[in-house]
């Protein structure tokens, strides 16, 4: 387990209040049930070419089965490998599409949440950690939080690697639960804890490797009650000191092998929960009997805590997004998917660690296992090149011995190269821009006089566009062993540039080095201008955290883009009374007003928006077909809807439990249940109710 880094500093910015809604309009609500439901789905691995992955028509029919039996679910999760990893990239966009009509946007009702699984986030054409806050309607980093009636859930992905929580997340997490530590928590990620559901001993693949870091940050924590993780494919609930681990199941992918245990093989669906001031009930859940498996025999895939908790079903509805390692000088575009008439609030904390890059101490330990006690070695955060390179972990760093006949040793960080599709294999997550400094430091043992070590680094674009390669730079030792050199990101014209994000990747070159060798640090920081003040810019306006005590931010609305500037930090951005959930679109509130102004993505062939109230209301608008831009208005028993066009595909569909009184500029196609199906005949709609 590494020292986590040790918070100095901790700014509040507080927040001006605003209207919710019209006091006309709060007769739109309905009572509040008296306890949460919840349920999780896992591993569709759409596109995965083998015999054991049922067909989208099995899945969809799965979803339709979870759907109907549990009609008036609040939350719904998915914890990632929504794709298979091997697929092109016309693949990857059709499996998308699947999952978004088929899977995630059959759930309009309820307030829907992705957690990034390793297929989406192991390779791809562009950053596919953009790709994947395009797919699940995110703020800004595949990590993220929200409260939702006094509970707090929260997204914890694999970013760097599969088995790794990297720096990032895990300063993002530190600083989250502190802000919410007085509520009740479940953590929702793709891969399993050491030590809690089966893993099959498949230490290099199905187990976090900083599992006892994390756990020593959760059970200073109390309030989380629940881990809840996919990957793995197996039905488990364990209880273990009062804090259920529960395994999702699989809505697709492989069948576990019944030598793994009783943990429901055969059977598509997934996890159902709820929470009420007592306690914590969790029953997997059978799509293809549509039973629950306790139902079938599986008394184990049944858990629950009783104890008192935060639930509380008119609490507001609040959602955190941010950044668990800001760096100096770096822009970041921001997008907006839940709505609160409140300005937000921003909560930093700075360290006094520098260090970016994990595993800088190669302390993570390489001899690992795979399936059937496969011996593998894994440099978490590099590629080592050649790969036949051995290697050892060893108390003081990694022992190295050099192949008969192998000259050149070669370090790229973080882990990245390209395969023969051009995707490049993760590795996307130190940001730069012109100008920046960097500074690596490097000690070795065992360094002998004649040996040199070189450095070069590379610079590409979200689309992984190279935007600059330098030369090889020797590098001189500042004593023997001790490797410093500091590099700067030349100026790079914007035009040049097809994203947004520019990314940094270090190829570190070691030159006749003794046969044996120990390499204890690798670490990469960013250079900062101590004079420097910290602050952080948002839309061009800058908040010096020296001096904004009571200073107000900008609306979750307003928000476009985020340049931060001093000490690497973690920054959380609050979003507080979130109103409305919009799926698939960027969109702002102001005065009652929902204004829908672009498609997030383009993966989905019908054009569809999802709009989701955080609160039980009468009647809403909860989907928009083929219809962008398009605003929404509130007030006095009425929805007003304005759209820039529309044509003969542009539906809008209304949750109603009563039916209006009066409708003009759309035509009612159908009424099933408490929906009514709308097409537009004019660019103004007046809906009304009594």
């Amino acid at each position: 387990m590494k020292r986590r880094d040790f918070i100095k500093s901790s700014v509040i910015v507080g927040s001006a209040s605003g209207l919710l809604l019209s006091c006309d309009n709060s007769r739109n609500q309905l009572p509040e049930k008296n306890h949460i439901s919840g349920f999780i789905i896992s591993d569709a691995h759409i596109g995965m070419r083998e015999a054991q992955q049922p067909s989208i028509e099995e899945q969809s029919r799965a979803i339709q089965t979870i759907k109907n039996r549990f009609p008036n679910l609040d939350v719904v999760f998915d914890t990632g490998d929504i794709h298979h990893g091997y697929l092109n990239e016309k693949e990857r966009n059709e499996a998308r599409n699947h999952w978004l009509s088929k899977m995630a946007n059959q759930f309009p009702r309820s307030l829907f949440h992705y957690i990034v699984g390793n297929h989406e986030l192991g390779k791809g054409p562009f950053d596919t950690e953009i790709t994947a806050t395009k797919i699940g309607s995110m703020n800004f980093r595949p990590y993220y939080s929200f409260d939702y009636k006094g509970v707090h859930f929260v997204s914890l992905p694999q970013l760097t690697d599969t088995i790794l929580i990297n720096k990032e997340s895990i300063r993002w997490l530190e600083h989250d639960l502190l802000m919410n530590r007085d509520k009740t928590t479940l953590i929702f990620s793709h891969n399993s804890i050491a030590g809690t559901t089966f893993n099959n001993g498949e230490t290099s693949y199905r187990v976090i490797i900083n599992s006892d870091e994390l756990l020593e940050i959760i059970n200073s924590h109390p309030s989380v009650l629940g881990w809840f993780h996919g990957h793995n494919h197996q039905y488990e609930v364990k209880n273990l000191d009062d804090r259920l681990y529960v395994s999702n199941g699989r809505i697709g992918g492989f069948n576990p092998p019944t030598s793994w245990g009783p943990f429901g093989q055969g059977h598509l669906g997934g996890v159902y929960f709820e929470i009420n001031k007592n306690g914590l009930l969790v029953r997997c859940f059978s799509a293809t009997k549509n039973k629950f498996l306790d139902e079938v025999g599986y008394s184990n895939l049944t858990n629950s805590l009783k104890q008192k908790t935060s639930f509380d079903p008119y609490s507001e509805c609040n959602y955190y997004f941010g950044h668990g390692q800001l760096s100096d000088n770096v822009e970041y575009e921001l997008k907006n998917h839940y709505l609160s008439a409140h300005s937000n609030q921003l909560f930093h904390k700075s360290y006094n660690q520098r260090i970016i890059n994990d595993n800088d101490d190669f302390g993570f330990t390489t001899e690992l296992f795979f399936a059937g006690g496969r011996k593998v070695n894994r440099l978490i955060g590099y590629q080592l090149l050649p790969g036949s390179t051995e290697r050892k972990s060893v108390d003081n760093g990694l022992l190295i011995s050099r192949l008969e006949n192998q000259n050149d040793i070669n370090f790229k960080f973080p882990k990245h190269h390209f395969t023969k599709q051009n995707f490049m294999v993760r590795g996307s997550y130190f940001r730069c821009e012109s100008g920046d400094s960097f500074h690596v430091e490097s000690e070795i043992l065992g360094k002998t006089a004649n040996s040199a070590f070189e450095i070069q680094f590379l610079i590409y674009d979200e689309n992984q566009n190279k935007l600059y390669e330098s030369k090889y730079q020797q590098v001189q030792d500042e004593k023997p062993g001790l490797y410093k050199v500091d590099l700067l990101v030349p100026n790079i014209p914007e035009e040049k540039a097809s994203g947004n994000n520019k990314y940094i990747k270090f190829s570190v070159k070691l030159k006749a080095f003794p046969s044996k060798f120990i390499i204890s640090k690798m670490a990469l920081s960013k250079k900062i201008k101590q004079h420097k003040p910290t602050s952080i810019s948002i839309n061009s306006k800058q908040y010096n955290f020296a001096e904004m005590q009571g200073t107000t931010l900008e609306r979750s609305a307003d928000i476009n883009t985020m340049r931060y500037q001093g000490e690497t930090s973690s920054v959380v951005i609050k979003v507080p009374k979130v109103l409305w959930q919009i799926r698939n679109a960027i969109a702002y509130y102001s005065e009652n007003t929902l204004k829908v102004t672009e498609y997030a993505h383009n993966f989905q062939k019908i054009k569809e928006v999802i709009i989701t109230p955080t609160t039980r209301m009468k009647y809403y608008v909860n989907k928009v077909i083929n219809i962008m831009p398009f605003d929404i208005n509130y007030k006095n028993k009425e929805i007003r809807i304005n759209v820039a066009n529309f044509n003969n595909k542009s539906l809008i569909s209304l949750r109603s439990n009563q039916k209006p009184v009066s409708l003009l500029g759309a035509e009612l196609l159908k009424t099933t249940n408490d929906e009514l199906l709308l097409k537009p005949t004019s660019r103004q709609l007046l809906i009304k109710f009594s």
